[in-house]
């Protein structure tokens, strides 16, 4: 990745981002997937909705945080969560890093927000399990099952009702319990 223009390395992140169908519903069998930026902006919405339960929350970082957390993507495509290794997750990290300090967005996150350690974090997490838990609850509405998808519906959901549990976001946690019969 050479160093371009603001503007220039902008445009092109966003193209790249818009042509990127996210892997585990491409693994899933989904022909028209969800694309990263179509993600991106489900995450941001959700962000924008539970901030409001949250006292003492940061919004401009929290909605920042939910925009740039799959940037890296643009440049080293999405990665399942299962196949992610940890070495994928420095490196996603380190290209993260390297856009926002481009882009002269390096100052809206920490590091502590990037790990997730804080509220801001912590919620943009809950929203990025909450918007993936809706689509493929969709993809089953629409008749696509399979082994694969019924695991990436059953690990998010999992993971959103400890994650909203720890946050005490009690209508995430009951929306979440609502949803229990529909789970594949």
């Amino acid at each position: 990745m050479r160093e371009k223009n603001k503007f220039s390395l902008l445009s092109e992140i966003l193209n790249n981002l818009s042509g990127i169908g996210r892997k585990g519903w491409i693994i899933s069998g989904i022909k028209c997937p969800e694309t990263v930026s179509e993600h991106s902006y489900d995450v941001t919405l959700y962000t924008l909705i539970l901030a409001r339960y949250i006292e003492d929350i940061d919004l401009e970082k929290a909605i920042a945080y939910a925009l740039i957390h799959d940037l890296a993507e643009a440049y080293l495509g999405d990665i399942p969560k299962p196949l992610k290794t940890r070495s994928d997750e420095k490196r996603e990290q380190k290209i993260l890093i390297k856009l926002l300090t481009q882009l002269d967005l390096i100052d809206l996150v920490d590091d502590n927000t990037l790990k997730g350690e804080t509220v801001e974090g912590k919620l943009v997490k809950l929203c990025d399990l909450l918007a993936t838990l809706n689509k493929g609850l969709k993809y089953i509405a629409e008749g696509i099952e399979n082994n694969y998808l019924k695991q990436i519906i059953y690990n998010t959901y999992t993971e959103a009702l400890k994650i909203s549990k720890e946050m005490r976001l009690d209508d995430v946690h009951k929306y979440l319990d609502s949803l229990r019969r529909k789970l594949p």
